[in-house]
């Protein structure tokens, strides 16, 4: 039977009041007390199933909508480079973030000693990110997606308290095995944390959803984020589809970016995917990834086609010349944007055929970074030309390479188009 509205005001009422009961009596009690270590069994439970990737772990600093600036990233190699790597460790660091502030709340640090991952309950507890109420409410045996999960965790954000008038919002959904070696976890950040994701930055609309699995060996993770700063006034990057693999210390990557607004010649033609397939090395920070940029309506899923045949040095190549009209009449129009065109970082150039100029023989220039790998160390772009040493790298590229014949689960169109969707479970109690 499903609950009614009264029904659960009742409950959030006596909840909040209980709360304060028993943060009173607290008060009297030894504070070095020390925590119950089997409240969990494994601490950190949560956020220890998501992987990050080493760099700048700041969410914000890839995934910033109104702070990115196209006209830098495009076509310059090393900014493109650092852009691509930065955008994957913000979408991951997203996502543990968010199950490292959950395992906080349950492990005690607020003031809801009731929580934990295995206890059906329905209360309120005060978050730590943003301070606002909260409503935690854990069922077991739930079935999702055509299997029964032993647990689903609902957390609903209260942003006006808790109220007769309460307007609440989804802010994450957690479906889970009873050991969590398995589980899908939906997301709002910025319903989670309205302090650490604020909606004039991400939007209003941001979800996101990460299947995650753990064995003895590996770890999987697969996320989708969509709607990224979708009504704000500057629209840069939108969705983002990342798939990581955590073997023998070394993380396999397939990335796949979308720029909805990105044009080079003319508004109308906007629309671009940055694919990517890649790797890293755990102990060594060393990582390499290969690009490839094709408009966003693509229907294909190979890697060949996406990234191997689009190379970005050849697809940007071809863009370059247009891209430099479009710097020429930005500058004529207004004085604002910054561009620097003499500065080729030290990279070798080479002149190459206008693959789409049917037999016109236009010949442009460009530089042949876009054509080797990108490399990276502890998060930080290293172009080839300056490496003397490879060997951080090596295990990254072998594995990087055997990623080459695959093929991505979405196309660029799919991942164009895509909204993630909270679950349809109803509500049992």
């Amino acid at each position: 039977m499903t609950l009614t509205k009264t029904k659960i005001l009742f409950i959030l009422l006596l909840t909040m009041s209980l709360l304060t009961v028993q943060s009173c009596s607290m008060d009297d009690d030894d504070e070095s007390a020390p925590m119950d270590s089997n409240k969990l069994g494994d601490m950190n439970v949560l956020s220890s199933k998501f992987i990050v990737l080493p760099g700048n772990n700041d969410p914000m600093t890839g995934l910033d909508s109104l702070n990115s600036d196209t006209l830098k990233i495009f076509p310059h190699d090393i900014v493109f480079h650092k852009m691509l790597m930065q955008c994957m460790v913000s979408s991951l660091s997203m996502v543990h973030n968010i199950a490292s502030s959950i395992d906080e709340t349950v492990l005690g640090k607020g003031t809801a000693t009731w929580m934990d991952y295995y206890s059906s309950y329905l209360g309120v507890y005060s978050s730590l990110n943003d301070s606002r109420s909260k409503q935690w409410d854990l069922e077991q045996d739930v079935l999702f997606d055509g299997r029964t999960w032993a647990y689903h965790l609902t957390i609903l954000d209260l942003p006006e308290g808790v109220t007769p008038e309460n307007k609440e919002e989804h802010a994450v959904e957690i479906f889970y095995d009873a050991d969590f070696s398995r589980g899908v976890m939906f997301f709002s950040p910025t319903d989670f944390d309205a302090v650490g994701f604020p909606k004039k930055i991400f939007g209003p609309d941001i979800k996101g959803m990460v299947t995650f699995s753990k064995d003895d060996s590996n770890i999987i993770n697969e996320l989708y984020l969509t709607n990224i700063g979708i009504n704000n006034n500057v629209k840069y990057i939108r969705n983002v589809y990342l798939h990581t693999a955590l073997n023998n210390n070394c993380v396999s990557i397939k990335a796949m970016i979308d720029f909805p607004t990105l044009w080079f010649d003319v508004k109308e033609n906007n629309g671009f995917t940055v694919s990517a397939v890649g790797a890293c090395d755990l102990s060594t920070g060393g990582a390499v990834v290969y690009s490839g940029i094709v408009r966003n309506s693509n229907n294909e899923k190979s890697v060949a086609s996406l990234v191997v045949e689009n190379p970005s040095y050849e697809v940007l190549g071809y863009y370059y010349p247009l891209w430099q009209n479009m710097i020429e009449e930005s500058e004529n129009n207004s004085s604002t944007v910054e561009t620097d065109d003499n500065n080729n970082d030290g990279n070798d150039v080479e002149t190459i055929s206008d693959p789409k100029s049917a037999g016109n023989n236009v010949e442009v220039e460009v530089k042949t970074e876009y054509g080797k790998p990108g490399y990276y160390l502890s998060g930080e772009y290293v172009p080839a030309s300056t490496i003397t040493d490879k060997s951080p790298y090596l295990r990254a590229l072998n594995r990087s390479l055997s990623l080459m014949d695959g093929d991505f689960p979405i196309s660029p169109y799919k991942n164009s188009v895509n909204q993630v969707e909270w679950s349809s479970v109803e509500k049992s109690r």
